[in-house]
């Protein structure tokens, strides 16, 4: 699968001197870290990220070959490791389609209240098999011209391989949320934060767990945190 593409009231909007400071924080960790150009971003991080890790990482020589460190950020598992996870031939998860109000009966998730004006969300959602079990949500909304915002909902306890020191943590109105940002680059085999990608991660409960994706972008940084911010809490 190929996907280039990213990827109702507000309570209290983050000020302008927090969005500005994790901006910057994100664009210095960016500019650090830039080795090479991109040459072929062939999914989406968060979406990659996953691929890896229920594909690849399930075979046993490639498990044994990565070396890792498993923490806990924000109720999601990440598994950070220097060495690329996959191999020559990248798993492919099988999806299929349903409508947006048949996923969020079946599998009962939220969606924020507030998005930025003029996106629309999709009335049909991307629905994820794996081991043989709907598990991997993934809903999405457009605006002529401008990056796509995507939502994944992942349904039951994973953990997402990251390059190291690849993932923040802040705070967005009493929620821990991670930050991270980049993915894996197929052409490269390596950890490429020159893609330009951020993720907002969290899991309310530390089994379902959400994943907001847009450009790196310090207004669309912004609209992330609202969007999350009006997405209920789980109890």
């Amino acid at each position: 699968m190929t996907n280039d593409d990213f990827l109702f009231s507000l309570r209290e909007t983050p000020s302008d001197e927090f969005t500005r400071s994790l901006y910057q924080h994100l664009i210095d960790g960016e500019a650090h870290q830039r080795r090479k150009q991109r040459i072929r971003l062939i999914i989406s991080s968060t979406i990659t990220a996953m691929i890896l890790l229920f594909g690849a990482v399930s075979i046993p020589a490639v498990r044994a070959a990565i070396i890792d460190t498993l923490e806990t950020i924000a109720g999601v598992q990440f598994i950070s490791t220097a060495e690329y996870p996959g191999d020559d031939h990248p798993s492919t998860i099988p999806y299929t389609t349903m409508s947006l109000e048949q996923a969020r009966n079946e599998f009962n998730f939220s969606l924020p209240e507030w998005v930025p004006e003029g996106y629309i969300v999709n009335d049909t959602v991307q629905v994820a098999e794996i081991d043989g079990v709907d598990q991997h949500v993934i809903v999405t909304w457009n605006k002529p011209g401008q990056p796509s915002i995507q939502l994944e909902v992942l349904l039951q306890e994973s953990k997402i391989i990251v390059g190291p020191e690849s993932v923040d943590s802040i705070e967005i109105s009493q929620r821990s949320v991670a930050v991270w940002y980049g993915g894996w680059n197929y052409d490269e085999e390596e950890w490429d934060e020159t893609i330009n990608a951020v993720t907002l991660s969290w899991s309310d409960d530390g089994k379902t767990a959400f994943f907001l994706s847009g450009v790196n972008d310090e207004s669309f940084i912004n609209n992330l945190m609202k969007m999350i911010e009006s997405i209920p809490q789980s109890p």
